[in-house]
């Protein structure tokens, strides 16, 4: 798992708990300043609308960092402005109904120091090797449920530990993969393992036959346990500090449902202050094997495998690998550009079976000296027919002074609705905020 860029790591809305966010500020403040700051003090208040329904929102933040740790804690608070007459709190409860959304007041506790990088809080684009069991898993991108996890990376001359725990209040997904380099610092031998502690295998119905959903708006599962596992090596070609390739061969297991291969490499080129990076990946698949299981949009997926046709066949990822017909080959392909300031990146990926293509993007830009932009996207089953399950996230800060901003997000997410079936929706904010470094 590789450290994301420090201001990067609170992009606006790629979160749910993001929208009408200072985080960018803070994020920003990180990175320009972070010879000279080590605390502030941000909010901000806006007004939008969240799943057709008017909002007001506040939300406030305190940074504190030095050169190896950063602490970020946020609240918001989202009051229903008009557009409900059932009667419900003005108060949004749904941002606060779980002791997980509590733990997710503290977005960061992170430490790094050489070959030792562990963040507890939010977590963004978490990949376990080289992607193929868990590749940029997100932990709150369920705008009703809300995580705290802990990732751990440890980086040594002859070994490599990584370690992903998605809540740590109530954890679902763990996972961990240790690598040794016995002869040089070229040749890779790795072993991984991931747990979902509690997959949902079935959902459970009311006596009208209707799905059951919980008072805190979780979809009510028979679950079990699912393991994965895999054995991969890689050779490196060049030096990491400067140009290098990278092939490799990861071979896995999802137990109990199939196995798949994984043959690719990965690819980094300086060019000036810019550097291009590129993965390229062929995937031979059994019957009941998924690549990436637990992806990016893995916590909703567990429960409603077909986001993109949710009216067509609501079952569970884990059904719907036992049930099978995704035999066959696939491909990855992702690029990418960055420098210390910007990054953007696009990847597209099939796998047989229904909705198998995928395109993702992500956009961290600078425009000029006052703006921001950045746009994360995840759309599953394109070009297919009858697919809509597109994932967008963005945001655009405006600094109109020193201390004075301005954020504009939007986003298109999936909610558990009443009926007990994922369905998208649409938020947007508009907010001013201030910022104090102290």
């Amino acid at each position: 798992m590789s450290r994301q860029p420090a201001w990067m790591f609170f992009l606006p809305m790629v979160s749910a708990a993001s929208v009408a966010s200072a985080a960018e500020e803070a994020a920003e403040v990180a990175v320009t300043r972070a010879s000279d700051t080590r605390a502030l003090l941000a909010g901000d208040a806006g007004v939008g609308a969240f799943a057709g329904e008017a909002m007001t929102s506040v939300h406030g933040l305190v940074l504190g960092q030095d050169e190896t740790w950063r602490v970020l804690v946020e609240a918001r608070l989202r009051l229903r402005t008009f557009g409900r007459d059932d009667g419900e709190p003005t108060i949004r409860r749904e941002d606060w109904d779980e002791p997980s959304d509590v733990a997710h007041v503290l977005r960061e506790l992170s430490y790094k120091n050489g070959g030792l990088d562990v963040r507890a809080g939010e977590l963004h684009e978490v990949s376990l090797g080289h992607g193929t069991l868990v590749r940029g898993y997100h932990n709150s991108l369920d705008p009703d449920h809300l995580r705290a996890g802990v990732r751990l990376d440890v980086r040594e001359a002859d070994a490599d530990f990584e370690l992903l725990v998605d809540n740590y209040l109530l954890p679902h997904l763990v996972g961990a993969r240790a690598a040794l380099r016995p002869v040089d610092d070229r040749l890779t031998l790795g072993g991984s393992a991931a747990f979902d502690l509690a997959v949902p295998q079935g959902v459970r119905e009311e006596l009208d036959g209707s799905r059951s959903v919980s008072a805190t708006r979780h979809l009510q599962t028979s679950d079990g346990v699912l393991g994965m596992a895999g054995a991969d090596i890689e050779y490196l070609f060049g030096d990491r500090g400067r140009s290098w390739f990278s092939p490799y061969v990861d071979v896995n297991a999802l137990l109990g449902l199939g196995t798949g291969l994984h043959a690719g490499a990965h690819a980094s080129l300086p060019a000036g202050r810019l550097r291009l990076r590129a993965q390229g990946e062929y995937r031979l698949s059994s019957d009941g094997y998924l690549p990436a299981y637990a992806d990016a949009l893995y916590d909703l997926e567990r429960q409603q495998f077909s986001l993109g046709r949710p009216g067509v066949d609501p079952e569970t990822k884990h059904t719907a690998a036992n049930h099978g017909g995704f035999a066959g080959h696939g491909f990855l392909t992702e690029m990418g550009v960055s420098s210390r300031s910007f990054e953007i990146a696009a990847g597209l990926a099939h796998r047989p079976g229904s909705e198998g293509n995928l395109l993702s993007a992500r956009v961290l830009a600078p425009l000029g000296n006052r703006v921001k932009l950045s746009v994360f996207g995840h759309h599953r089953g394109i070009g297919q027919t009858g697919a809509d399950g597109l994932l967008l996230a963005s945001g655009l800060r405006v600094r109109i002074s020193e201390h004075v901003f301005c954020l504009s997000e939007y986003a298109r997410l999936w909610q558990l609705h009443d009926e007990g079936i994922y369905r998208p929706i649409q938020i947007a904010t508009v907010s001013l905020g201030l910022s104090q470094p102290l």
